[in-house]
């Protein structure tokens, strides 16, 4: 890991409070503003689940060849999911940072971006993501600290370049004095998701069609999946702002 010069702490007047409200009412604003363009890349990245979503409605079996090999399809839908989500979350954190600063970006410049940087976010996800599962094989509050730990480390990676091993780093220093605000944030956000679900289920059961119940759980999942992308975008720009009085024109300067 290469040693980071440090960093004047800026002045009080330039910083500001991290604050959870914000970062949630900042996330749907501005999720919603682009649902055309986020929601259609969601939607179609997000098709690696389709598998465990429809497969517990009774689908049909899918077939590798002649051999319905079900074990085998799921260890390679969660191979595409890593890869699939990775990107999708590349491109969300590019695009958020360009919707805070007033810009419309297109899906292709969307793409464009996510795929520049694709294969160093999987790497770092499957990392994270290792670490994270040690720790809640050991006792699952360790794994609950480092999840929140490295919390902002795929937007590091997205916003600033950084290897692997200073991205980490980076998300760690940037989470400390925050992780339980990042913490009581993401118990809301998981709040939020049961009651978006529960109402997907309260309307499923009055439909009653199991491929439409399948369309509305995918549809829902993609928006939440799409969510937690935007929150995270939103969670790194707020410790930067509150630590280093950062605003989103300095941040968006990464991507001219």
């Amino acid at each position: 890991m290469t040693e980071e010069t440090p960093q004047e702490t800026p002045p009080a007047s330039l910083t500001r409070e991290f604050s959870v409200g914000r970062v949630l009412a900042n996330s749907f604003s501005t999720l919603n503003s682009n649902l055309p363009s986020f929601g259609l890349l969601a939607l179609i990245l997000m098709i690696p689940n389709a598998y465990f979503i429809i497969a517990p409605l009774g689908g049909s079996p899918v077939t590798l060849g002649d051999i319905s090999n079900p074990l085998a399809i799921a260890g390679v839908t969660m191979v595409l999911q890593v890869i699939f989500g990775s990107l999708l979350s590349a491109m969300l954190i590019y695009g958020t940072f360009e919707s805070m600063k007033g810009h419309k970006v297109s899906i292709g410049d969307l793409i464009s971006k996510g795929l520049a940087v694709v294969f160093p976010v999987v790497g770092l996800a499957i990392i994270i993501g290792f670490i994270i599962a040690l720790g809640m094989i050991l006792l699952i509050v360790p794994g609950v600290i480092l999840a929140i730990m490295f919390y902002v480390a795929i937007p590091v990676r997205v916003v600033e370049g950084r290897n692997i091993g200073d991205c980490l780093s980076r998300s760690e220093k940037l989470t400390k004095g925050h992780r339980w605000s990042i913490f009581g944030l993401l118990v809301l956000v998981v709040i939020i998701s049961t009651l978006i679900n529960a109402v997907a289920g309260g309307l499923m059961a009055i439909i009653g069609n199991l491929p439409l119940m399948g369309t509305i759980l995918y549809i829902v999942s993609a928006y939440i999946t799409a969510f937690g992308s935007v929150i995270s975008a939103m969670v790194y720009y707020e410790l930067r702002a509150a630590k280093e009085g950062v605003d989103i024109d300095e941040l968006s300067q990464v991507f001219a």
